[in-house]
């Protein structure tokens, strides 16, 4: 039971508590972003306050996509379209055939990139990471709707994103790929926020 938890941690969350817990704190995590925003500069970043790269009106709409299974738990939750557009979207880019979890020692924060197989790894950040440019990129997020959050969920210290839709709030981070409700996801695990590094 021991191990498994402790495969359980690795596989979604950051990490330990003992490993990384000085890591944690606002500080580091600003010099970690800023770290990432110049050696990806390449990237030309929206979240790293590009000015060159364009939002696109969103591709993905309620109509165009179907569900993956009726007896989903969580439908209930996608009645907003701009919502459902959101999880399609999270449905097509961080499925397991493109999206594996990879935990990180050192702490970097990266925008996923997929490899020569066209796989994207890394940890809670970078998803959190990844999932905000690429929805504001693609013109599923507006102003004051996202936020990253630091924290731990269960006693494992994480980070995840809140989208803010229609005053409702939704979590999405490596515990929950695809989305779910704040009121859902924090009945499920025991969410709680130490500070929030970034919001658009």
């Amino acid at each position: 039971m021991k191990y498994l938890l402790i495969l359980v941690i690795f596989l979604n969350g950051c990490g330990p508590l003992e490993q990384i817990e000085n890591k944690y704190s606002k500080v580091q995590a600003k010099k970690e972003f800023k770290k990432m925003c110049k050696r990806d500069s390449g990237q030309d970043l929206l979240i790293c306050g590009s000015k060159q790269k364009t939002i696109y009106k969103s591709e993905y709409s309620f109509l165009e996509y179907k569900y993956p299974s009726d007896n989903d738990e969580y439908i209930s939750q996608y009645q907003l379209e701009d919502v459902f557009a959101i999880f399609s979207y999270t449905l097509d880019t961080f499925n397991a055939t493109v999206f594996k979890y990879r935990s990180d020692k050192d702490d970097r924060y990266e925008y996923m990139l997929p490899n020569s197989q066209g796989l994207k790894k890394g940890d809670c950040e970078d998803y959190v990471i990844t999932f905000i440019e690429n929805c504001i990129e693609k013109g599923l997020i507006q102003r004051g709707e996202v936020k990253w959050v630091f924290g731990r969920a269960d006693g494992v210290l994480h980070s995840w994103a809140i989208v803010t839709k229609n005053n409702k709030d939704f979590v999405f981070d490596t515990y929950y790929p695809f989305g779910i409700s704040k009121e859902l996801a924090y009945s499920n695990a025991s969410y709680e926020k130490i500070f929030i590094l970034y919001s658009y």
